[in-house]
């Protein structure tokens, strides 16, 4: 059981489903963080800044300020792609890493994991004609490596627990960008049990 906060934003093909989907977060241990996600929708989120770099810089922010970290909730939200099948994970994350790498907005993040060139190679393909939705082909695994948390359900698992003491709230989303509903629904179930066994509350 963790002491991080875990949320989760909820996806759904309809209305109905969406709302299903936050119950069965909620029934999970999950409080529900109401930024939910439509089918297609490209809300945009990240989840990978260095553990121990973060700590740091937070920290010394929190430190300047004349604060401590109680007065703070740091939240990571994160795209979250769990399966044994590593090439699974990725190719299935790296829809909505592509789309984030296909503007600028981004630069600096990419930057700050030394992705820069693989971002540039990503707006490359986009400016010569591949759609949105086709941008996943474009994206090398380290890229989904450093910015989505995917992989086996173990890995993923130390994944969000490295953030105690960093960060007091993990919001998980499946991802969307490029994915047919079937595939998405999956994934959705996937981050639900991990999300109970992460809450203690799996019943």
């Amino acid at each position: 059981m963790t002491r991080l906060r875990i949320t989760y934003g909820p996806w759904g093909e309809t209305l109905d489903e969406l709302c299903t989907a936050g119950a069965a977060a909620e029934a999970a241990g999950a409080e529900v963080l109401w930024v939910p996600e439509l089918h297609r929708s490209a809300t945009v989120t990240a989840a990978a800044l260095a553990a121990r770099t973060s700590s740091a810089r937070i920290g010394t922010g929190i430190a300047q300020s004349g604060r401590t970290w109680n007065e703070f909730d740091v939240v990571v939200s994160a795209r979250c792609s769990i399966d044994d099948d590593r090439a699974a994970v990725r190719r299935r994350a790296a829809g909505l890493v592509g789309f984030c790498a296909s503007v600028r907005t981004y630069a600096d993040l990419f930057a700050a994991h030394g992705l820069s060139a693989a971002q540039e190679e990503v707006i490359r393909q986009f400016r010569a004609g591949a759609g949105a939705d086709d941008l996943a082909a474009a994206v090398p695994a380290p890229m989904v490596d450093a910015l989505t948390l995917s992989g086996p359900a173990a890995e993923v698992r130390e994944r969000v627990l490295a953030y105690e003491g960093i960060a007091g709230t993990v919001k998980l989303t499946p991802p969307t960008h490029g994915l047919p509903a079937p595939e998405i629904r999956a994934a959705q179930q996937r981050i639900l049990a991990l999300i109970a066994e992460l809450t203690g509350e799996r019943s």
